[in-house]
């Protein structure tokens, strides 16, 4: 005699993982998310130098997180990162900043940080940072300020007055500071071609370090909810038609 077997148990797990596999499924592609860093033991004009690029990838729109990573207390302007070039396969480009925002610090003399309220604060609202063909950076009209250094508190003690109470280059972002961009034509599918970093206040090449990237590229967190739910309702299948033959 064959008996139709009910799971209640497993029954709420299975419709809740249905219930995610459902909502992923209706997100476009998901975004994919690169990873770029400066070299090891990278240099400008003898100093170290070190950041990272956090890059994703989404319909029309670039999400770019930078950090200066500098692991030695900071010591002159031209360890300050300054700028970062991201080229992308086809030969897409960003047409303006959308939305930006970091911490901005005055650093006076003495190496002394006043965080400057309220915080975070939008890095491309005045032309703070811009954007200049593939280039994202503090340049394009004046002495060049916004500069992002390390995250070093409570106070820059071994800088010398390139940033310690320095009026052209103050106030400085710190810490990590988040772009927006759209890019029309970009899609999670692209690819990036090359990320360069600027450090330094001069735009010639000298202050200029490629990236690298340091992991596979991989799914925003809603990709992720995306196969975890479709492995879920997979076991879910399998269990149901393990017990189903066992009643056979």
């Amino acid at each position: 005699m064959k008996t139709n077997l009910y799971f209640p148990r497993s029954a709420p797990f299975c419709a809740f993982a249905f219930a995610i596999l459902l909502l992923a499924s209706r997100t476009s592609q998901a975004a994919i998310i690169y990873t770029y860093e400066t070299a090891a033991n990278a240099t400008n004009s003898g100093l170290p130098v070190s950041a990272k690029a956090v890059i994703t990838l989404d319909s029309n729109v670039v999400n770019v997180a930078l950090t200066n990573t500098l692991s030695t207390p900071i010591q002159s302007i031209g360890e300050a990162l300054t700028g970062v070039e991201i080229t992308y396969n086809g030969g897409l480009t960003p047409t303006s900043i959308i939305s930006s925002s970091g911490e901005v610090v005055y650093v006076g003399s003495g190496g002394a940080i006043t965080i400057e309220v309220p915080n975070p604060q939008t890095l491309s609202a005045s032309g703070e940072w811009k954007l200049s063909g593939s280039w994202l950076s503090v340049f394009g009209g004046g002495s060049p300020n916004y500069s992002l250094l390390d995250t070093e508190r409570p106070k820059y003690s071994q800088a010398n007055a390139s940033i310690t109470g320095n009026g052209p280059h103050n106030p400085y972002a710190d810490g990590t500071i988040n772009f927006k961009l759209d890019v029309p034509g970009i899609t999670s599918g692209a690819k990036i071609a090359g990320v360069v970093f600027q450090f330094g206040t001069s735009q010639d090449p000298i202050g200029d370090s490629p990236g690298a990237p340091v992991q596979t590229p991989v799914p925003e967190p809603t990709s992720l909810a995306l196969w975890s739910a479709a492995l879920a309702v997979l076991g879910c299948r399998r269990i149901r038609k393990r017990l189903t033959n066992s009643n056979d």
